[in-house]
This record gives C-alpha cells, sequence and structure tokens, in this order.
C-alpha cells in the first residue's frame, strides 16, 4: 500500500503548495506585479505573498513590528510601502534577500531610533521616506551600505542630531536630496556639513529648525543663499535661528541679518559653471553677438570666455579687431 501511493501523494502535496504560493491574498487586491493591502487593518504580513511582486502597498493598517525576513520571499520586490502603520521597531535583518527594493516609505509611523541594522542590505535604494514619525536621533551606521541612495526624506521628526560625517562622495555619489526640515536640531556640526559632497550641500533642507543663532551658523547659510540653492532660495521665511537659544527671540536671519553684520562670511568660492552655446552659421562680414545666458546672480560673478581650443580669451590677447569683450564680460 506505501510503496503504491506515497509518489502520487507527494505530488500532489507540492502542486498544492505551489498553487497557494502564486495566489492573491483574499483581503488585498493584485495585478500582474502589483499587490494593495492597503487600509485592513492589518497587524501582522499575510502569509504566502505572491513571489511575483514588484509593488507591495501596505499602508494604512496597523502593523506594529516587523520580524526578520519580512520580505524575503519576494525576490522581485521593488517598492514597498508602509506608510501610516504602527512601527515603532524593525527587527534585525528585516530586509535579509530584498536586496531589489528601490523606494521605501515608512513615513508616518511611531518610529523612534534610526538603528544601524534596520536598513542593512539595501544597496539598490534610491528614495527613502521617514518623514513624520517620532525620530529623535539617527544612528551613525544608518545610512552606510546605501550606495544608491538619491533622495532621503527625515523632516517632521523630533531628531537633535544626525551623522553628517557618515555620507562622502564615495558613500553615496548619487544623494541629491537630504530633507531635515521641521526637526528639533538647535546646532549642527558645521565643519561637518561644510565637508558634504556639494550634490548634498545643495539639496539639503534645514528650514524650521531651533538653531541657536551664531556666527558659523549664518556664514553657511549665506553661501548658499549666494550660491542660489533651492534648499534655501525656496524656503526664505522659514530660516530661523533664536538669539541666544531663547525660542522667543526668533529671528528670519536671511530676511533680516542686521544681528549678524559683525559676522566675518568671508567670500563666496564657486566652481565655475560651463555654459555651451549652440551652433550658429554666420556668414562672413557680418556681426554677430555671443551672450553668456545664466541664472546666477551675485556681484561676484564673473565670465571667462574660452575658444574651441581650450585658451582663455580676453581683450588684451586679441591679435586683432575682429573679437571684443564688453567690460561686463
Amino acid at each position: 500500500m506505501t510503496s503504491l501511493f506515497a509518489p502520487d501523494t507527494v505530488v500532489l502535496l507540492c502542486l498544492l503548495l505551489h498553487s497557494i504560493e502564486g495566489t492573491c491574498p483574499s483581503i488585498c487586491l493584485c495585478t500582474s506585479d502589483t499587490l494593495s493591502c492597503g487600509s485592513q487593518g492589518l497587524t501582522r504580513l499575510p502569509l504566502l505573498l505572491p513571489p511575483t511582486t514588484a509593488t507591495l502597498d501596505l499602508s494604512y493598517n496597523r502593523l506594529g513590528w516587523l520580524g526578520p525576513g519580512s520580505f524575503s520571499n519576494l525576490p522581485k520586490l521593488d517598492t514597498l510601502h508602509l506608510a501610516n502603520n504602527q512601527l515603532t521597531t524593525l527587527g534585525h535583518g528585516v530586509f535579509h534577500n530584498a536586496s531589489s527594493l528601490r523606494h521605501l516609505d515608512l513615513s508616518s509611523n511611531r518610529l523612534r531610533v534610526l538603528e544601524q541594522h534596520f536598513l542593512q542590505g539595501l544597496w539598490r535604494l534610491e528614495e527613502l521616506l521617514l518623514y513624520n514619525n517620532r525620530i529623535t536621533r539617527v544612528e551613525g551606521g544608518t545610512l552606510s551600505g546605501l550606495s544608491s541612495l538619491r533622495k532621503a526624506y527625515f523632516s517632521l521628526n523630533q531628531i537633535t542630531e544626525f551623522p553628517f560625517f557618515s555620507i562622502q562622495d564615495h558613500s553615496h555619489p548619487f544623494l541629491t536630496m537630504l530633507d531635515l526640515s521641521s526637526n528639533r536640531l538647535t546646532t549642527l556640526p558645521w565643519e561637518d556639513v561644510k565637508a558634504l559632497p556639494g550634490s548634498v550641500q545643495k539639496g539639503l533642507y534645514l528650514h524650521n529648525n531651533s538653531l541657536v543663532c551664531e556666527c558659523s551658523m549664518y556664514s553657511v547659510f549665506w553661501r548658499w543663499e549666494q550660491r542660489g540653492f533651492d534648499s534655501v532660495r525656496d524656503f526664505t521665511d522659514e530660516h530661523t535661528c533664536l538669539i541666544y537659544g531663547e525660542p522667543r527671540a526668533s529671528v528670519r536671519f536671511l530676511r533680516h541679518s542686521l544681528y549678524f553684520q559683525n559676522c566675518t562670511v568671508g567670500k563666496v568660492v564657486s566652481l565655475p559653471v560651463a555654459v555651451f552655446l549652440s551652433n550658429l552659421m554666420v556668414n562672413e562680414g557680418e556681426r554677430v553677438r555671443l551672450d553668456c545666458q545664466t541664472s546666477l546672480r551675485g556681484k561676484e560673478l564673473s565670465y571667462t570666455w574660452v575658444s574651441p581650443n581650450q585658451e582663455y580669451l580676453t581683450q588684451t590677447s586679441f591679435n586683432d579687431t575682429l573679437i571684443n569683450v564688453f567690460p561686463n564680460g
């Protein structure tokens, strides 16, 4: 009896498990590669999610914790929405074998401390949303290994310190957005901030914090404003600081700079910006005027013309009168 039926029983069991694993959970909506389980009151992840899932929406549920390897059976997972849950922490290895993940939304949860193991293994991650949590501290190694990261949103938290030293050209070559606005930063390690890659400085948002007014702080923001950084220019009125740290003595330091008139801000040193003119056909004997069109502004702005042979063109270097450079460049 055993030798006759055991093989058929094993085959039947294997087929049954395969069928269950590929089935859409009854509380979710499924398409070819998208699984939507939002607003279902879930307190834990559904079992046996389809391995073809590339986008998983678990937002607006009641998830309070995620254990090790929660998404290890989803090899194609690209986008994960976990916003508006009740997550207070993440287990070790929660994203084990989920290295394909590029977009992770953990916004509007109850996370308090970002531990360095939370995001381990996510070397393909490009966008990280952590705004509107209860985060007070970000551990030094939290962003380590996120070499593909482009945008990180930490706004609307209670962060008092941030590991700027962990972000360097070789560690985060693509990072262009770091939003730390609306937190509780009072002082910053300005040497570490000034050492950030230029692309990170340009996309560093620090408005609506509790920064104490000091010359080192004002000097950095003054330089960024002179360079036309959108992170400063677009939120001019939201950049405030506290005189002597007194909450009632707040000043919009980019609007009212008299308090800093004795600060030495130095000279803006900008990298050269090349403007390439489009092809232009000019007949012999005709005049043509070439303008260097740029949105940059400031008294320190200067213009330099370079020939196709990479030679600098100045009025004194011309041997003929066919080319003339205006006094303003």
